[in-house]
């Protein structure tokens, strides 16, 4: 009888308003609390969010930081062994509670270090904020268009198995080309071509998609060799489209098509996507919206079953060249920020090493469709950006390559290192002024970059990160990369917040990290996109910025459609 008591109680002081609560990795633990009937009148603070704030190398499991904000022993298996058949209840009830004290604990001493490192307003003005807005969009999810997915279903098994006959009829028998064994002794007994390792830990170490990729760019000569190299790729891309993460993924149990948003995803502050599994969910359903590949020929088609609500359509606002923009005023070239604005600025990358003129790359002088050398006028460019080697580029553009059906037959890494040596030479300040301003920085600074701070975020500084790695290129590549990712990430957060703010029934979807989408209304969707137009295109301070230049405004496009992929640009600003 004293059971319902405790929970009314319980219920009672959740939703009241005067405590502040806390929580940690409270998103998965309110959703389960909202189905009991205890809704949370607000979350005060997640100390994963609060450790990803002060170190996001740092690992954000409780029993981890536990070890390293509190005194407390390691108990952490308490949980783990509890067996209702034989444990005491004791055991169970007293592991909980020390979750509950040690939560705090734990939020307490991070709190303090927040305040010492002058990130208070940032973690409560930004971060925390970031909670609610993806617990709502957790909620939403796309409608399911079940005809569309049979087609698919049927494509891709039919596919599948012309394609998986082809490497049959070039070796003379069956290949399952998901397994090791298999293909590494079809590469190297029997083909003949020189031992990779690719990564040594790696349960398909020597046959990875890196791997084949490499061999296929910078080994292998023979035509029939390179078929059979091709199709392995293939046959495998299709079957992994086919399989439970996209095109046969469970939907929820009300029929929409949902994914679980890890706001901790990443280093740079960029979210990442999962399926929803145990214990969100008691099986693996749902998909990653941010890993649907938007263009190629393998699994962009996955993305015509994805649909929006009756009645309603998709609407999706992407940043344009955001980070190749905040490259650009780091490296304070204005001369190239001003070009994305008139040309086509790949497609003058590419005319560096393949001669022409940007118009004859451009996509528009080949009716819209990308050319190999705008290709890798993009991949390098981006490459260049960040600090990466002929050795990672070649691997990138023969991979991204096939992955966006475009044709390349070779891209090695002599090829890779002089385009890179072009390059560099055509933007000298690429690695004169933003790659060596992050390196000095680096070395008189204990390792610390502070990022960018979102129009409408009160605060003095943005994200920091220390860098823990060894000193050398791997951590160069992680520092160039942290302030053009985490701007561009946390200017489409904080677009978000604004719209939202200002369109409160608004039903976001997803994002990724350029770019985020919706659904709205047949009769109000311009209204709705227009506001998240001008809410992406506000300017983005980097007054605090450990490189600090002028403000920057990043412009964006608009799409919309009756399904995920076929979404057509408009301009929201025309009356």
């Amino acid at each position: 009888y004293d059971l319902p008591e405790v929970w009314r109680l319980l219920a009672k002081f959740l939703a009241e308003t005067k405590v502040k609560k806390i929580g940690q990795n409270f998103k998965y633990d309110e959703e389960k609390l909202n189905c009991l009937g205890m809704p949370i009148y607000d979350l005060y603070a997640d100390t994963m969010l609060l450790q990803h704030t002060l170190y996001p190398e740092f690992w954000q499991s409780l029993a981890f930081m536990t070890s390293i904000w509190t005194e407390e022993p390691y108990y952490k298996d308490d949980g783990r062994t509890f067996d209702p058949t034989h444990s005491k209840l004791d055991q169970l009830y007293i592991y909980n509670a020390r979750d509950a004290a040690v939560t705090l604990e734990v939020f307490l001493a991070q709190e303090k270090e927040l305040a010492e490192l002058g990130l208070t307003d940032w973690f409560f003005n930004f971060i925390m904020k970031l909670h609610r807005l993806y617990s709502d969009i957790e909620k939403v999810g796309f409608r399911v268009d079940e005809d569309r997915r049979k087609d698919l279903i049927e494509k891709y098994v039919k596919w599948a198995g012309k394609v998986h006959y082809e490497v049959y009829k070039a070796v003379g028998y069956e290949v399952n080309v998901a397994s090791p064994k298999q293909v590494k002794k079809l590469l190297y007994d029997e083909m003949g071509l020189p031992l990779r390792k690719g990564r040594a830990k790696s349960a398909d170490a020597g046959t990875g998609e890196d791997v084949i990729s490499s061999l296929l760019s910078n080994v292998v000569k023979d035509e029939e060799q390179k078929e059979i190299l091709s199709n392995i790729l293939l046959e495998r891309r299709i079957r992994k489209t086919l399989g439970p993460q996209y095109i046969c993924a469970v939907p929820d149990y009300d029929g929409r098509m949902r994914t679980s948003v890890f706001i901790t995803g990443t280093e740079t502050n960029r979210t990442s996507n999962h399926m929803q599994q145990p214990p969100v969910r008691p099986e693996k359903m749902g998909m990653s919206f941010q890993t649907i590949t938007k263009h190629g020929d393998v699994g962009q088609d996955v993305r015509t079953f994805l649909c929006p609500s009756e009645g309603f359509v998709l609407v999706n606002v992407d940043s344009m060249q955001a980070e190749a923009r905040v490259v650009a005023l780091l490296a304070s070239d204005e001369s190239t920020l001003k070009m994305m604005d008139e040309i086509d600025l790949h497609a003058l990358t590419a005319s560096w090493s393949f001669g022409g003129t940007w118009e004859t790359h451009s996509k528009k002088a080949h009716g819209g469709k990308e050319t190999p050398e705008r290709f890798i006028g993009k991949t390098g460019r981006h490459a260049g950006h960040l600090g990466i080697k002929k050795g990672e580029l070649s691997k990138m553009v023969v991979t991204q390559a096939r992955k966006y059906n475009i044709k390349i037959s070779g891209f090695s890494e002599w090829k890779a290192g002089k385009f890179l040596e072009v390059f560099h030479k055509q933007c000298p300040n690429i690695r004169g002024v933003f790659h060596n301003g992050i390196e000095e920085i680096l070395s008189s600074n204990e390792r610390i970059l502070f990022g960018t701070v979102p129009y409408g975020v009160d605060s003095k500084l943005g994200a920091r990160r220390q860098f823990f790695e060894r000193w050398g290129n791997q951590m160069f590549k992680e520092a160039y990369a942290f302030i053009p990712q985490q701007t561009v990430t946390d200017n489409t957060k904080a677009a978000m917040l604004r719209t939202k703010e200002r369109v409160p029934e608004i039903r976001i979807i997803g994002e990724s990290h350029d770019s985020f989408c919706f659904e709205a209304p047949l009769g109000e969707w311009k209204d709705m996109a227009k506001i998240a137009y001008e809410e992406m295109a506000r300017p983005i301070s980097f007054k605090t910025c450990s490189l600090p230049r002028r403000d920057l405004i990043i412009p964006s496009e608009v799409e919309v459609g009756d399904n995920y992929k076929d979404m057509e640009p408009v301009d929201v600003m025309v009356e």
